[in-house]
């Protein structure tokens, strides 16, 4: 728990001094184990999972679904593993990452965290699919994730 001096105050635009923070938050990065996730969390991080796929397909076909998979093919390499959904091709995961996520934010039906805070009934109202997604499954994909490594690295991330 952060103490209150630690927070910034209000107006102010000053980062938090909290030391350790960063190895706390390493640490639970590296120590978080699959089973530590409660269920229901699990569950609605699948449901958040196939639904980042679905809209990606649907990114695929938008308006700019040609425009990002003409871009991403110009850097396609032979041993390129990773998929641009709704295409057939395979390139370099980062470029992976980059067209899939484009695809999943293309229509704005992307999934949206909201808040059970009453003080916060919208929440912070950010799309947490589309940032972490791509990647993991670009990397998920080239290096043989198991799903259940691959549902980790997107709860986590």
């Amino acid at each position: 728990m952060l103490a209150a001096s630690a927070l910034p105050q209000e107006g102010g635009h000053q980062f938090p001094n909290v030391p350790g923070l960063t190895k706390y938050v390493s640490e639970f990065i590296v120590n978080t184990k699959y089973q530590d996730i409660p269920e229901e969390v699990l569950a609605l991080g699948r449901k958040s999972i196939l639904d980042g796929f679905g809209l990606a397909l649907a990114g695929s076909v938008s308006p700019m679904g040609p425009l990002i998979r003409q871009y991403v093919e110009k850097f396609a390499a032979p041993g390129s593993k990773a998929s641009v959904i709704g295409t057939g091709i395979k390139v370099p995961t980062r470029f992976a990452a980059l067209a899939n996520g484009t695809f999943i934010h293309a229509d704005d039906y992307d999934d949206t965290q909201l808040s059970v805070a009453p003080d916060r009934v919208y929440g912070l109202l950010t799309h947490p699919t589309v940032p972490v997604l791509p990647p993991v499954f670009a990397l998920a994909e080239m290096n043989h994730y198991t799903g259940e490594e691959l549902t980790l690295a997107y709860h986590i991330g």
